[in-house]
């Protein structure tokens, strides 16, 4: 949805006309969607359409890829309320927040390669990137800790799958008010084969090289210049300072 496209939407949704609202795309347009109906305060209930590569945000709602499938959620009209990311009390999200080396893989992937590729385009940059991923220091606070370290790569996740890699994070709850922070040590060059191999394998967690904590809170900064994906889309860059919204968004879903 391009910028046209979201002043319409800001101009024709009126909640005393409309019961809810469909959004076709992939997470940057579903992420557009939210912050117009969280910026709003319009607790209209926000259907999805997955048509992106990743569709992190709706295999996290457990949205199947099928259009018919897809449009049957809505039909059936079962709602959920999730949480929402706000960053600087300015923008909102609904799965991921990330910052460093891996993130940049969204917008450093060509179009064209992700359209012919899919999720394989994201991997094959990955592995090829990895050895060249400079590390920065950061300072990162959360409800009761402050960890100050060289890393290459943090994570703040809503739901269970980032960058499309399914069940990155087990524990992660929708609806529970806290995010997930992962936390990307500074590697040396012969551990760098295990984390990508735990990338590639859903196996992030469990690397020695990862630190991860649960928050409601997270501010984040550098002395260097680190830009930031929101929903996989390049958006800003550090400092940055993340509050979670309990339930504040209703989505159709079926879990």
């Amino acid at each position: 949805m391009d910028e046209v496209g979201i002043k319409n939407f800001e101009e024709v949704i009126d909640p005393e006309v409309y019961s809810f609202v469909i959004a076709s795309g992939g997470d940057g347009t579903i992420g557009m969607v939210v912050n117009n109906l969280m910026k709003r305060k319009l607790k209209l209930p926000l259907g999805i359409i997955p048509g992106g590569t990743c569709n992190d945000t709706a295999k996290c709602l457990g949205i199947p890829l099928n259009l018919d499938k897809a449009l049957d959620i809505v039909i059936r009209g079962k709602t959920k309320l999730v949480d929402t990311g706000c960053i600087n009390d300015d923008l909102y999200f609904f799965n991921s927040c990330a910052g460093g080396s891996f993130a940049s893989l969204s917008y450093n992937t060509k179009d064209d390669v992700k359209r012919s590729l899919g999720l394989f385009a994201y991997y094959l940059r990955g592995i090829a990137d990895f050895p060249n991923m400079k590390p920065f220091n950061a300072t990162i606070t959360m409800d009761s800790e402050t960890i100050e370290e060289e890393i290459m790569l943090f994570i703040l996740l809503n739901g269970k799958q980032v960058a499309g890699f399914a069940n990155f994070s087990s524990k992660a709850e929708l609806s529970d008010g806290y995010m997930e922070v992962f936390i990307v040590k500074k590697c040396n060059p012969f551990e760098i084969p295990e984390l990508v191999f735990n990338f590639l394998n859903d196996n992030l967690i469990h690397d020695s090289n990862v630190i991860v904590r649960t928050s409601k809170t997270c501010k984040v900064s550098s002395e260097s210049q680190v830009y930031i994906t929101v929903d996989g889309e390049k958006n800003g860059k550090l400092p940055i300072s993340v509050a979670f919204e309990q339930e504040s968004l209703n989505v159709f879903t079926l879990i």
